[in-house]
């Protein structure tokens, strides 16, 4: 069952306000305007959707967090995670424990934050070609900032092949 939430918080809503959930159970507390989804949760706003075990909704502060099996989709790319959390006023969010595609490989990191502007910031992370898991070679960083097809920066950078550093930068 899917249901359109109307944030009808202002009396010039557009369909560009309109959240889309869905899940195999819903519950809406009116009182803390708050929507919890369980059970093949999944919301859409925009070009934004995420699909998780559970997500729970505040209407108030457009604030959305999903747990357990979290794939979320920008419009370009997919991040899968344990959690997620996404401020939709602010255009930032969270993943943790995540990975990301990126052009020819991924992105994994402890947290991955999103910016609107397709800039990531990525905690403990590290970015790989190799498509085994865990994969036999990376460049890990504890903190990379990353401008989607234009730049990344890190620091400091080590390369590990099967858990053997063989370069530090």
């Amino acid at each position: 069952m899917i249901f359109p939430l109307f944030l009808l918080l202002f009396s010039n809503t557009d369909l560009s306000s309109v959240i889309y959930y869905s899940g195999d159970r819903i519950h809406f507390k009116i009182d803390s305007s708050l929507v919890k989804i369980y059970g093949n949760a999944e919301a859409k706003y925009g070009n934004l959707s995420v699909s998780s075990d559970t997500i729970f909704y505040n209407l108030d502060r457009k604030f959305l967090t999903a747990k357990g099996g979290v794939l979320f989709n920008d419009g370009s790319s997919d991040t899968r995670a344990e959690m997620m959390t996404y401020d939709i006023n602010r255009g930032i969010g969270d993943a943790f424990n995540a990975k990301t595609d990126a052009e020819n490989g991924w992105f994994f990191g402890k947290r991955i934050r999103y910016f609107e502007d397709n800039v990531l910031r990525i905690k403990n992370g590290y970015y790989t070609t190799c498509e085994l898991d865990p994969p036999h070679f990376w460049f890990y960083s504890p903190k990379m900032k990353i401008n989607i097809d234009e730049s990344l920066v890190a620091e400091p950078v080590l390369l590990l092949v099967q858990d053997l550093s063989l370069i530090h930068i």
